[in-house]
């Protein structure tokens, strides 16, 4: 089941690309030259409410609309009109004249026709369908790519922040050793070593700032933000327990997507097989001669009849279009199979990783409280017992800001998973919509 988008969501996403728009809940914008502070929910929503690809998506999305009702039309009477003009090189039967001029108009009502139109109809719903389902498709894909780089430069946030925190306890050593070899307390070979510490440390925090930069970049585009966007506030609350949580209302739009092409491919079967079958239809037609010569038994000519007619040899092609037809329902079979074995599959792995990254957290946590208490001690050896050297102190430094930067992957790798658990089962609308009306359907297709 499909439900179909409501109108305030497609007049939403159909402005000019370059309209001016208001900043979306969540979002606050401040001047160029400032930086805009964005939350998760902010910058999704930003991101959601001017892409491309979902504009793609909903112009497709309408247009099959529109091919729903070219195909109802055929239940409505046809009607057309038009000029004819015959000429013979003798007078023509009933006529005083080689030459006819006349108007016609032609009626024609379907009677019954096997279900001919009826299946036209339930394709061009079923491919609507499809197209809505890529539209749900888009929106899920633009808010993943939007929280996760939101989560991205957050992370190089924190890492930038850890890269600065080493390199000032680098250079406190640094500082140290050098004060200790004017003194003659430590040789030039620990300067040297401290020295070279310390140039490895400012490296990597230069290598922090350009991800960052690039990430934040990556955001600005993504949110169409005038500057640079800063993170703020903490991760969305709809990831906490995202991997844990159930079913969703509706299956993940790839499925969606299978399913209506699955619709398609059935009603294509029945559309072929009633292309064999004859139509019983009612046609009428009034003529009228444009001229004296052309008319024969007074101003109009007028006919009603009952027509009954069908294909009766193609030269095999009704059959070879039933077969290409039961092919396609076979592989649309297949191909909803597939999808939601890959939605199954997808969701699994992300629970799977996100219990891995729960369980490191603990262990890393741990980890980064033992190795700071060890540096503590080796600081104390090295300055007041002399037992530890410069070697020591250095690594103790090193692996403790290490196992920082473990703790804080692990924490951001979690949140990148739980975005793809909401993603796989589904839910990214439903954790992320600002709007609860776009959820609510205004009809149904089945």
């Amino acid at each position: 089941m499909l439900a179909v988008l409501p109108a305030s969501m497609i007049a939403a996403h159909a402005r000019e690309p370059g309209a001016e728009e208001a900043p979306p809940p969540g979002q606050v914008v401040q001047s160029a030259t400032a930086p805009a502070a964005l939350d998760m929910h902010g910058a999704i929503d930003a991101a959601l409410s001017w892409h491309p690809r979902i504009r793609d998506a909903l112009g497709s999305f309408q247009q099959y609309g529109d091919y729903v009702d070219v195909a109802r039309a055929g239940y409505l009477p046809q009607v057309r009109a038009g000029l004819n003009t015959e000429q013979g090189n003798r007078e023509i039967a009933g006529y005083d004249s080689r030459r006819l001029h006349r108007f016609t108009m032609t009626v024609s009502q379907m009677l019954y026709d096997f279900g001919k139109v009826s299946s036209e109809v339930d394709l061009a719903q079923a491919q609507r369908a499809s197209e809505q389902a890529g539209v749900l498709l888009a929106i899920d894909d633009v808010a993943r790519e939007a929280a996760q780089a939101w989560i991205e430069v957050d992370r190089q946030k924190t890492l930038l922040e850890i890269a600065r925190e080493q390199s000032h306890g680098i250079t406190a050593i640094a500082d140290l050793v050098r004060e200790r070899h004017a003194r003659g307390a430590a040789p030039l070979s620990d300067e040297m070593q401290a020295r070279s510490r310390e140039e490895a440390a400012r490296a990597n925090e230069v290598e922090a700032e350009a991800q960052l930069q690039r990430w934040r970049t990556r955001l600005q585009l993504l949110t169409r933000t005038r500057a640079l966007p800063e993170t703020a506030g903490e991760p969305a609350a709809e990831l906490q327990g995202a991997c844990a949580a159930g079913e969703a209302r509706l299956p993940p739009p790839q499925v969606l997507m299978a399913q209506a092409q699955q619709l398609a491919a059935q009603a294509d079967v029945r559309r072929v097989r009633a292309g064999s079958l004859p139509t019983l239809s009612l046609d009428g037609s009034v003529s009228r001669g444009l001229d004296d010569a052309s008319r024969q038994y007074g101003d109009y000519d007028g006919t009603v009849m009952l027509n009954l007619s069908g294909p009766l040899y193609e030269g095999g092609g009704n059959r070879a279009r039933q077969r290409a037809a039961g092919h396609g329902l076979t592989a649309a079979d297949a191909a909803l199979e597939r999808a939601r074995l890959d939605a199954r599959q997808s969701l699994q792995d992300a629970r799977l990783r996100a219990s891995g990254y729960q369980a490191r957290e603990r262990l890393l946590a741990g980890r980064t409280d033992s190795i700071e208490q060890t540096r503590g001690l080796y600081r104390q050896q090295y300055l007041d017992l002399g037992t530890r050297s410069l070697l020591d102190l250095l690594n103790a430094e090193q692996e403790y800001q290490l196992a920082r930067l473990d703790a804080a992957n692990n924490r951001y790798e979690l949140q990148r998973v739980q975005v793809d658990c909401l993603y796989a089962s589904g839910r990214m609308r439903e954790a992320f919509a600002s709007d609860p009306a776009q959820l609510e359907p205004l009809e149904t297709f089945r």
